[in-house]
């Protein structure tokens, strides 16, 4: 890696790992020393290190088994009042998505040749033509200032043919 590329490499590394060099990832750890001790990483080092000490001390290291499953246990023996608008999850047994019989993907092809045709037809009939040209020409024709956003709509339109008769803006 480049010099450059180390010390980005060594910020990304105190964010994630911290100020420990026995927790940094073991390849990259002699490069990382290498520019660690440069005096534009002593503020970052010093975040990090201040950060693992309270992290270290916050006695969040998980939490065990047997408070796991009374948690689980609880949860599950207690009532839950769900209102209408919620749905009870119910869980399933792992393994493998059943395989839908009959249609297959029928369902999405169909729905992909409907949207393709009703695009061909929006098309063939110039409707989106016509409106288009109905807001260049409302645009055209204003008395009141133009806000940006109209200004941007109408420098998109030009040289788009937004006419029937082929005309061009």
């Amino acid at each position: 890696m480049q010099d450059r590329d180390v010390k980005l490499r060594l910020n990304e590394v105190l964010a994630a790992y911290g100020a420990a060099p026995e927790r940094w990832p073991e390849d990259e750890r002699e490069q990382l020393l290498a520019v660690a001790g440069d005096a534009e990483f002593v503020a970052a080092t010093r975040e990090a290190r201040a950060l693992d000490r309270v992290l270290d001390g916050s006695g969040a290291g998980g939490m065990s088994e047997g408070l796991a499953g009374r948690i689980l246990a609880a949860a599950a023996a207690t009532p839950q009042d769900a209102g209408d608008n919620v749905v009870a999850m119910v869980p399933q047994a792992a393994g493998p998505a059943p395989r839908r019989r009959g249609l297959g993907h029928l369902p999405e092809v169909a729905l992909l040749a409907a949207s393709l045709l009703a695009g061909v037809w929006i098309g063939g009939t110039g409707l989106v033509d016509t409106t288009l040209g109905e807001v260049t020409l409302a645009l055209q024709t204003r008395t009141q200032p133009v806000s940006e956003d109209e200004l941007n709509l109408y420098e998109a339109l030009q040289g788009v043919d937004v006419t029937e008769g082929g005309g061009v803006l």
